[in-house]
């Protein structure tokens, strides 16, 4: 309602000026009953489409905006037999999943992804009996490779963008998934891989050295592999503690058990011959020896194997947008993303475009968005797709 007033002014010359003002009136419940309008809803707590703005779902009554009031009683609802109607409709990828029950769509040009349920149904008063349900969303199907043979109503556009919203979390939600599903395939690529290199490998080592491949698998000490084919068994002895004595001839420092020395391999006795080791090394234990002072002592070995260097993971970094970074002595750069940041609040708090000599006065801000994301091939050809709600 308003208040309109009217006034003329008079001047000397005997003309009159007229001249109008209007001031709103704020309106009683009781006089907003005098004017009826349509309000609509998809469900209790859905948002409401009303002639002066969408109504948030679960106002019960009333509701004021603009110093309009609407008041509507919940006993004059009247509930609507089911029907169709249209929410969107475009061309997108269509993706298997692990479960034959459960597939995906996906619209890149509009970034939607849908999941949906393969199982086909009929929904309302439809003669179609190939609509899909989407899962996560009650009353929202699809239509897969057909045109819309009836002509259905569009949907609301409040509502049809609560939709779209929900739809494009999904699609963001499955764009992250597809990327760590995409390493974890690495993985497991990998890991085969490993397998098989150690299974390849272990046969190998095993046709020269059984004790040196067991060590290789890291199995138990005293296991040996003995190699047959493509095929391994592992050999298992009971360990003994011995003192090995050392005896010097002409080809050198020669360890000694009795009448056994060491056997190349380093954890079993072989017959003594005093020329079995040479070069002043003996293998003890799967591990090299050489003889100095009267004794034994292991090989430090000093040479690298080169390569290229590991991945570095990356570095923790610090959440600069708390109270206690704003302090001037604690700034970061300014050209980086979090100064930019404490700059947008520090302007929305001053409400004004004044530079008053405040370090976070906003002057210009850039934004640039930018994806490395890459999804995976879609498994099965594009799909014409109707969004139905």
């Amino acid at each position: 309602m308003w208040l309109e007033k009217k006034h003329i002014y008079t001047d000397f010359w005997g003309w009159q000026t007229p001249s109008q003002s209007r001031v709103p009136i704020e309106v009683t419940a009781y006089e907003c009953e005098k004017e009826e309008v349509t309000l609509e809803t998809e469900c209790a707590n859905c948002t409401i489409n009303s002639p002066i703005s969408d109504i948030p779902g679960g106002i019960n009554g009333s509701v004021s905006h603009n110093l309009v009031t609407i008041v509507w009683k919940e006993s004059l609802r009247e509930i609507q037999q089911c029907k169709l109607r249209l929410v969107e409709t475009g061309i997108a990828q269509r993706y298997l999943t692990n479960n034959s029950e459960i597939e995906r769509i996906r619209d890149i040009e509009q970034q939607l992804d849908f999941v949906y349920n393969t199982t086909n149904q009929k929904y309302c008063n439809s003669s179609e009996h190939s609509y899909k349900q989407v899962i996560g969303m009650e009353k929202v199907i699809l239509l897969l490779n057909k045109p819309l043979k009836e002509d259905l109503e569009k949907i609301a556009d409040i509502i049809r963008a609560e939709i779209s919203g929900a739809a494009h979390s999904q699609y963001a939600r499955d764009r992250t998934t597809d990327g760590i599903n995409g390493v974890a395939r690495e993985i497991r690529a990998l890991q085969c891989g490993n397998r098989l290199l150690a299974h390849k490998t272990a046969i190998a080592t095993a046709q020269h050295s059984g004790w040196l491949a067991a060590s290789y698998l890291n199995l138990p000490i005293c296991s040996k592999l003995i190699a047959t084919g493509e095929s391994i068994s592992v050999y298992q002895c009971s360990p003994t503690n011995s003192t090995i004595t050392t005896e010097i001839t002409s080809c050198g420092p020669q360890p000694k058990l009795g009448d056994y020395t060491l056997d190349t391999e380093g954890w079993e006795l072989t017959p003594y011959n005093p020329c079995y080791w040479h070069k002043n090394y003996v293998n003890i234990n799967g591990r090299a020896y050489f003889y100095k002072n009267s004794s034994w002592h292991p090989i430090v070995p000093g040479v690298i194997i080169q390569g290229h260097s590991l991945i570095n993971t990356l570095p923790y970094e610090i959440d600069k947008l708390l109270a206690l970074s704003l302090h001037p002595a604690l700034t970061p750069h300014p050209m980086s993303t979090s100064a930019a940041i404490a700059e947008i609040i520090a302007a929305a708090k001053e409400e004004h475009s004044i530079d008053l000599g405040n370090p976070f006065h906003l002057s210009a801000v850039s934004r640039k968005l930018t994806s490395s994301c890459r999804a995976d091939k879609p498994q099965v050809n594009d799909e014409v797709v109707s969004v139905i709600g």
